[in-house]
């Protein structure tokens, strides 16, 4: 068991002092050149500034008014008295009226161009650690004087101000080794004057330095370590403090038992440890701290023993136990006036006693989505070597899910009749807070009861839907929405039992729902007839909407479609323009063009039926390897197949006859015997592949019936030498338009279609 972030505090004692010195140092360029003109420039009457515009051609003078002012206040740069008058030191005065220190003057008259400066002085702290037993001299304080994250803390009681604190000599000798290793403070040649209190009151003046000796909290981190048989250990990466406490064989004693105590009391501020509790075999045996629970990201509800606490209202604010958690459960509930509430976000439940074995045992139990438990025991641990009883977890070891309906079963009815009480009253705050915690605990069922009867009532005004609908959606309680559109879509289904088409159309034409698939998955399940206007009736609702009931296929509409269209099949059909679907768009040009060159055939207009048919294959072919995924495609395909049948038939007979009756000895004749060998060959492999009736089939929808129906992809392939193209080459030199064939021409068609 690791009691961690526990944090040691101690005082270190403080003296403020300043530290008095005298600097040398070389002058900067800048400083250099101040001090040259004002030695040397013969026309006094001029500025520095003048000076330095007009002769040294220096107009920012920034840097050179720094390194005025820095002489100035080394008192390097002097007013004279004798010619200033009232006048202020500064870059704009003439330079008869400043004067410069006599010993600097004399020292760059003999060429030694130094600066002095006796008089400076630097502020610091003398402090004394009594874990270290040593000194430090420091501008502040550089240690952490609490910790982050800490946990637990305990204050050694250590009042030596150590030996030589006061001592004038010690001081001194630390002062100098300050100024020899902090430049960045004293410069390269600092030379200590003095060290003084304040108000130039000397070291000698002890009790002045008593009077000014404060106290500065220093904090360092320890974990605590108890063993299995009640030993311990007080861990840290401090090496001064891991002395100490093996110099002084009571401290650790004394830091664990603090420890302990405020850790104990900390917990039992919140917690009733169990007193009588069996580890046996469901518990792992190893107990720890309640601390180190880590909540996870995914356990969202957390069922929690009344019996086991002490203050609902203060394990409400325990933000390290209920962090990720959206909805908390007290069970063995002392709150008899409470059932359902929302703190903080987060929705609280009261239910009463529970004869689950599990919840009995345990203290505080976490599950995720799945209902997947974890869950601790909160225990009374005596710990014989400080003589201290300290709560402790017990983590309980099996993580099956937990079946919250079965456990909660004799605790919800009222619940549940406070919620209907409530959607009834249109009190939707109050109820949604009851729908989602009884959905999480597992109640659909009853809910979806509840929310159909209550729907089933209003069902042909929909104000109750739409008001409860559009609450939970701009509640962002989306889950909610779904579940209540899920409910009038089987209130709809099942009353499309008792009404005829047109009233269950009119019926869904009310209802706007939010989600498209529960819409789309409805009127899939509705009992209603499906004859073309139906579907018709039904696409255009969804139309109105923005939602391709064509695209989804809903209840078959494609197949419907060509069904309607194969026994009523003319040119110009359908309006390609009737919906804003592209499928439908699709599928409407294909049926015209099919319908449109059906009608030249019959009125004998040959020429328009040879240029439009390549055209038409091609729609057609492209049409149906779109829509290789429905579910029935097989019905698909034969419908399809059925506005091609008058169409072949008839053509067929016509080519047939114009062969008959041509020249064999044309190139023309030639390639279109060669393609009709060619698609004899083909149509005998793929018969092979497919049951007879398909066999009647045109070849093009031929070809994907055997591929997708049969599921005989790689034998078309094979067949086909993966190149589809070709079949649709051959139909066309034989259906299509014609072409100024030319020798040259057969032999590219000889080599095209011989190798098959």
């Amino acid at each position: 068991m690791i009691f961690d972030k526990v944090e040691i505090q101690y005082d270190k004692v403080c003296l403020p002092i300043k530290i008095k010195y005298s600097e040398t140092r070389k002058p900067t360029f800048m400083e250099f050149l101040i001090l040259s003109i004002i030695l040397e420039h013969p026309n006094t009457k001029s500025s520095l500034k003048t000076i330095l515009n007009n002769e040294f051609k220096i107009v920012n003078t920034d840097l050179f008014e720094r390194a005025l002012k820095d002489l100035i206040a080394f008192k390097v740069i002097e007013l004279n008295k004798t010619t200033a008058g009232w006048s202020t030191l500064g870059i704009n005065l003439e330079i008869e009226k400043m004067q410069i220190n006599p010993l600097l003057k004399e020292q760059f008259n003999r060429k030694e161009y130094v600066i002095s400066q006796s008089d400076k002085n630097l502020d610091v702290k003398w402090f004394y650690d009594p874990i270290m037993n040593g000194f430090e001299m420091l501008r502040e304080p550089d240690w952490d004087k609490r910790i982050n994250g800490v946990k637990l803390s305990h204050k050694l009681e250590l009042n030596s101000t150590g030996e030589n604190f006061y001592t004038e000599n010690n001081i001194l000798t630390y002062a100098q080794k300050f100024i020899q290793q902090k430049p960045e403070y004293f410069g390269d040649n600092a030379v200590l004057s003095r060290i003084e209190l304040n108000n130039e009151i000397g070291l000698e003046d002890l009790m002045l330095a008593k009077q000014l000796t404060t106290k500065v909290a220093c904090a360092n981190e320890v974990w605590i370590e108890i063993f299995d048989n009640d030993t311990f250990k007080v861990r840290t990466q401090n090496s001064f403090l891991e002395n100490h406490f093996r110099n002084n064989i009571n401290a650790s004693s004394e830091i664990v038992k603090d420890v302990l105590n405020k850790y104990s009391e900390k917990i039992k501020d919140r917690f009733v440890p169990k007193r009588v509790f069996d580890v046996s075999n469901s518990f792992i045996k190893e107990p720890d701290i309640i601390s180190n629970i880590n909540v996870r990201t995914n356990w969202n509800l957390l069922l929690i023993n009344g019996q086991d606490i002490s203050s609902t209202n203060k394990i409400l604010k325990s933000k390290d136990l209920i962090s990720n958690v959206n909805i908390i459960v007290f069970y063995n509930s002392k709150s008899n006036n409470k059932t359902i509430e929302v703190i903080d976000g987060k929705i609280v439940a009261y239910v009463e006693s529970s004869n689950d074995e599990v919840l009995k045992n345990n203290s505080l139990i976490y599950l995720d989505s799945e209902n997947n438990l974890t869950a601790f025991a909160i225990v009374d641990k005596f710990i014989s070597t400080v003589n201290e009883n300290i709560p402790v977890i017990y983590a309980y070891k099996n993580r099956s899910q937990l079946n919250l309906e079965k456990v909660f079963e004799d605790n919800l009815e009222r619940l549940l009749e406070n919620y209907e009480t409530e959607l009834y009253k249109e009190n939707l705050e109050a109820s949604t807070i009851m729908f989602t915690f009884l959905k999480r605990i597992g109640l659909e069922k009853k809910l979806t009861s509840i929310l159909k009867e209550y729907l089933y009532k209003d069902l042909d005004t929909a104000k109750l839907f739409y008001k409860l609908n559009n609450f939970l959606y701009n509640s962002n309680n989306h889950q909610a929405s779904l579940f209540l559109e899920k409910c009038l879509a089987q209130v709809i289904v099942e009353v499309s039992k008792e009404r005829n088409s047109e009233q269950v159309i009119e019926l869904i034409n009310k209802y706007n729902f939010k989600n498209t698939s529960i819409l789309l998955k409805m009127i899939n399940y509705l009992e209603i007839d499906d004859n073309i206007e139906t579907i018709f009736k039904l696409n255009s609702i969804l139309d109105e909407r923005d939602i391709d009931g064509w695209k989804a296929n809903i209840r078959n509409c494609l197949i419907q479609l060509l069904n309607y269209s194969k026994e009523n099949m003319r040119s110009e059909l359908l309006d390609t323009h009737k919906y804003k679907s592209k499928t439908w768009n699709e599928h409407a040009n294909v049926i015209n063009k099919i319908g449109t060159i059906t009608k030249n055939l019959y009125s004998e207009n040959f020429e328009f039926v040879e240029n439009k048919y390549g055209e038409m294959l091609s729609a057609v072919v492209d049409l149906i390897k779109s829509h290789n995924s429905l579910k029935e495609y097989k019905q698909y395909l034969w419908n399809l197949s059925g506005c091609l049948t008058d169409f072949y038939s008839h053509y067929y007979e016509y080519k047939r006859n114009m062969m008959e009756n041509s020249d064999s000895n044309l190139v023309e004749y030639k390639i279109q015997l060669i393609a009709g060998n060619f698609m004899v060959k083909i149509e005998d492999a793929l018969d092979n592949l497919i049951d007879l009736k398909a066999q009647k089939l045109p070849i093009e929808i031929k070809v994907e019936w055997a591929k997708h129906v049969e599921d005989k992809r790689d034998e078309v392939n094979t067949i086909l030498k993966k190149d589809d193209t070709i079949l649709n080459e051959a139909l066309n030199l034989i259906f299509g338009k014609r072409d100024n064939f030319t020798q040259e021409t057969l032999l590219k068609y000889q080599k095209r279609f011989g190798g098959y």
